[in-house]
């Protein structure tokens, strides 16, 4: 019983180190201009999936030490937006854009989000854009 109390409250503490983030995600119109399943459904559906992978991988680039807490209390929204062309998702902000406000762009098409890897690749690209397989032709 001890064992179960114990692995209860290990899963009800906050991760280690600070690795907590808090993200809200909305699709815009690209969706509908690039001619795509844009119902309301389907978007509200979208941009759900995307928030809960991005902030998954977030949390595991933190405890990995790739990402800090600083890093992570950076994001408050998400604009999720289909990029047409876009061969990897990208993590970025428009200028005039509210603060802790970034784009996230993939070519959803009438797909779902990236797997766990991309939005890993994506976080690690946001933070050094300069690194090695970062290059999106920019």
């Amino acid at each position: 019983m001890a064992a179960l109390l114990a692995g209860l409250l290990l899963l009800a503490s906050p991760p280690a180190g600070g690795c907590t983030v808090s993200v809200s995600a909305r699709a815009d119109g690209s969706f509908a201009q690039a001619g795509y399943g844009a119902t309301p459904q389907r978007l509200e559906r979208l941009a759900a999936q995307t928030r809960e992978r991005f902030a998954a991988a977030a949390r595991r680039l933190c405890a990995a030490r790739v990402l800090g807490p600083a890093d992570l209390a950076r994001f408050g929204a998400l604009i999720v937006q289909n990029g047409e062309g876009a061969t990897e998702p990208l993590i970025y902000r428009e200028e005039g854009m509210p603060r802790r406000t970034f784009v996230f762009q993939y070519a959803f098409q009438d797909g779902g989000p990236p797997e766990a890897a991309e939005f890993e690749q994506a976080l690690r690209c946001w933070k050094r854009p300069r690194s090695r397989g970062c290059d999106f032709g920019e």
